[in-house]
């Protein structure tokens, strides 16, 4: 299982799966693919990008109790580890590699 440990209010894993990009899109209108670099430095999609990666582990987060647990002079090192825990999540595999 690929995670990315990141400190908020306690220790906590960051993991983003089909299930994730799923959630993002029915219960918050984001598509994972088609966020622009615009939308990557709104805090409320920030926010929703961190809970997506938390609810995992803690089905009853919500995206405010999230958002309380990151200081401002956090976000770019939070937005790092968001980045970085996408970039480990799985991915389908290809027909080259079935």
């Amino acid at each position: 299982m690929d995670t990315v440990a990141i400190s908020l209010d306690k220790e906590r894993q960051l993991r983003y799966t089909w299930g994730t990009i799923r959630r993002l899109k029915n219960e918050h209108k984001l598509v994972f693919t088609d966020l622009s670099d615009e939308q990557l430095g709104d805090f409320d999609v920030i926010a929703k990008l961190l809970w997506a990666g938390l609810v995992w582990e803690e089905e009853s987060l919500t995206v405010d109790a999230v958002a309380d647990m990151v200081d401002m002079r956090r976000t770019e090192e939070v937005s790092g580890l968001i980045a970085e825990a996408m970039g480990g999540s799985t991915v389908p595999p290809t027909a080259a590699t079935v």
